[in-house]
């Protein structure tokens, strides 16, 4: 039942059971003491993030390195490859969503 809380001790107890839940099905909430967290499976977390679109606008400088932004978020970032930028960036998100 999604929405429904695990105790963390009940996980641990049927681990296997928990991570077919959660690749299978749906993603699980677990509470561990004061804690609370979800476990989601990359196909469900791709199904709740699509209605959350976002655009990566990428420039490449004269010396051959990437500037790069995502259209809805307020800050840029400059690496070699696409995939160092985009590694920065989603470093930028996650300091930007801890804030």
């Amino acid at each position: 039942m999604m929405g429904a809380l695990s105790n963390a001790a009940d996980v641990r107890k049927d681990w296997g059971h928990f991570i077919d839940t959660v690749v299978r099905t749906h993603p699980q909430f677990v509470k561990r003491n004061r804690d609370t967290f979800v476990a989601v499976a990359p196909k469900h977390l791709r199904v709740l993030l699509a209605s959350c679109p976002c655009k990566l606008e990428i420039v490449q400088e004269e010396d051959g390195s990437l500037s790069g932004s995502v259209d809805v978020l307020d800050f840029v970032a400059n690496a070699c490859t696409i995939e160092n930028l985009k590694e920065e960036l989603a470093h930028q998100t996650i300091d930007y969503a801890n804030e």
